[in-house]
């Protein structure tokens, strides 16, 4: 068996390879509650022998819950920074000075680092395979915005 993590003394089960992933029955296998036997290519099958782990169906979920709490945060996040920098571009008081502009500023560049974040969080690791170029284009950003806002924090 190829060497991983996974310390299960389940016996080996039948899994299937698609392009998606690797399923056992419907379900499909997230990366280490699975082991792939070594595979003879005599005749070429999607079926392939392999050791699972199926304790960790509560591990997924919580997992699954983890990513909901965080995305649905994340959006209450960028939802509050837009409307704060909105009332601060819409009330004159709240900009007449220099230093309403740098808060305005400042909530600008948080609320793009922020949504730049959240487009990341959701698009997770197929943002990294099927679009590298937005991936790298989202991931430069920050970095602008980063300085800005240090450049912000010392005028």
């Amino acid at each position: 068996m190829i060497s991983t993590q996974l310390e299960c003394d389940e016996p080996p089960k039948n899994l299937t390879l698609k392009e998606t992933g690797v399923y056992l029955a419907e379900r499909k296998l997230r990366y280490g509650e699975y082991c792939i036997e070594p595979l003879d290519f005599s005749d070429i099958t999607d079926k392939v022998q392999g050791t699972t782990c199926l304790k960790s169906d509560m591990n997924y979920e919580f997992m699954m819950t983890t990513r909901v709490v965080i995305a649905t945060l994340l959006c209450i996040s960028i939802i509050s920074l837009f409307v704060s920098l909105v009332l601060h571009m819409v009330v004159p008081e709240l900009h007449a000075s220099t230093f309403g502009w740098m808060k305005i500023s400042h909530l600008f560049s948080m609320f793009w680092a922020f949504l730049i974040l959240f487009v990341m969080y959701l698009g997770g690791i197929d943002l990294v395979f099927k679009y590298s170029v937005l991936c790298k284009i989202l991931g430069k950003l920050p970095l602008m915005m980063h300085l800005i806002f240090k450049g912000n924090m010392f005028y």
